[in-house]
């Protein structure tokens, strides 16, 4: 049996209960990777300079790295796309992943994250898994 290889996606918080629920999945032989998407405007070209929100979305990953302490291999990714589902899916063709976690934020998924949730539930060959955190959550990691 291969190692489970863990994808956990998010666009601007650091994810800490889908990275402990990561960490369980993969065990003691898989990797769990962070991916924080940076979402890059059309009127933009991709590679436009966006030092704050790299600023910010290295602050997600660095957070991130804090956070998985648990997980046996762990790994970050940087992602620039137009989309955060349009990421994520670049990210899942390119890397085997056995399965997908993003966190929705307390209150639900908003902000058009509902549709991107949708697109990845869809698309994605990976189980794809929504977990949000529970009250023992408040007061956790953020960039």
């Amino acid at each position: 049996m291969s190692a489970v290889r863990v994808l956990v996606a998010t666009d601007q918080h650091c994810p800490v209960t889908a990275l402990r629920h990561a960490a369980a999945l993969a065990g003691r032989d898989g990797e769990v990777v962070l991916a924080s998407v940076l979402v890059v405007p059309h009127a933009q070209p991709l590679e436009a300079s966006l030092d704050l929100a790299v600023a910010d979305a290295c602050g997600v990953l660095d957070a991130g790295e804090r956070a998985a302490a648990g997980a046996a291999v762990f790994d970050t990714r940087l992602l620039r796309a137009r989309s955060f589902a349009e990421g994520v899916l670049e990210l899942l063709a390119a890397e085997r992943f056995d399965v997908l976690l993003v966190e929705a934020p307390r209150g639900g998924l908003r902000n058009g994250m509902r549709g991107q949730f949708d697109i990845l539930m869809d698309r994605a060959e990976a189980t794809v898994i929504l977990v949000r955190p529970g009250p023992e959550a408040r007061g956790t990691l953020s960039p």
